[in-house]
């Protein structure tokens, strides 16, 4: 009996997440984990090329000159990495080429938005809502949610007939809509709009200001092989409905088969 071959997932870095990340790989998704680090586009092309599925993970803030800003001082940021910024953007890129699967998390989430030109808002730390807990100075665990994301009538159409947990969600959902609660760690992130283009948006949460949300939940609209959220899933995918959802779904993404691969079987 031929012995199944064990998914290979790709995790950029470096990143205080990176640890979580990459236990979660081993542990949810039973795969083996490259960590994606190269500057090379032929080295990333290279690496990339191996791996059944890439997460793009969170991390230190997005440089302004990736969005077509400049470093402004009214906003609260606090590292940057600009080649990891340019890397990420090159694997993104690469994955998108070659159908291979994509999650964005958090800062991922983020970067995979600034691809696909979407608006970027550099700090919501005066939002109403807490998203940053660390720059409230809450001590708390990671796993502890902080706010609700509202899911928005696409994610029933992506989710609702999934594993367990996602039923859970959705059932007696009579307005297509839920709200859920999610962890958070970031004071960057996506303006929601409604006529966004190359994207479906799954879910949202409060923006900075009353009449703002920023975007939560979304995948690709052309290609559907990527999807990205804004909390950060390897803390509390194991006890948290929202988290087990989206890697189950990514799950789903990594285990089918790519359409370039079945192109290239029909053509021979």
């Amino acid at each position: 009996m031929t012995k199944k071959k064990k998914l290979i997932i790709g995790c950029t870095e470096p990143s205080a997440f990176t640890q979580e990340v990459l236990a979660a790989i081993e542990k949810f998704f039973k795969a083996n984990p490259i960590k994606l680090s190269q500057n090379d586009p032929d080295d990333i092309n290279h690496w990339v090329d191996q791996c059944d599925g890439v997460i793009i993970a969170g991390g230190c803030d997005i440089h302004p000159r990736t969005y077509g800003y400049s470093v402004l001082n009214e906003f609260n940021f606090s590292k940057f990495d600009v080649k990891r910024d340019m890397r990420e953007l090159r694997i993104i890129d690469r994955c998108l080429s070659e159908d291979i699967p994509i999650f964005g998390i958090c800062r991922g989430h983020q970067m995979l938005g600034v691809y696909h030109n979407m608006t970027f808002i550099p700090d919501i730390s005066a939002s109403l809502v807490c998203h940053q807990p660390l720059h409230q100075k809450i001590s708390h665990a990671q796993e502890e949610p902080m706010h609700w994301v509202r899911l928005l009538p696409a994610a029933k159409k992506a989710y609702g007939a999934q594993d367990a947990m996602a039923k859970e969600l959705f059932n007696g959902n009579s307005k297509d809509s839920r709200y859920l609660w999610v962890n958070s760690f970031h004071h960057q992130a996506l303006l929601y709009k409604p006529d966004e283009n190359q994207v479906v948006v799954l879910g949202t949460a409060p923006g900075p200001t009353q009449k703002q949300s920023i975007v939560e939940m979304m995948r690709g609209k052309g290609n559907k092989r990527w999807m990205s959220v804004q909390w950060h899933p390897e803390y509390d995918w194991d006890t948290s409905a929202a988290s087990h959802m989206v890697f189950s779904k990514f799950q789903e993404m990594i285990q089918q088969e790519r359409p370039s691969t079945k192109a290239r079987r029909k053509r021979t």
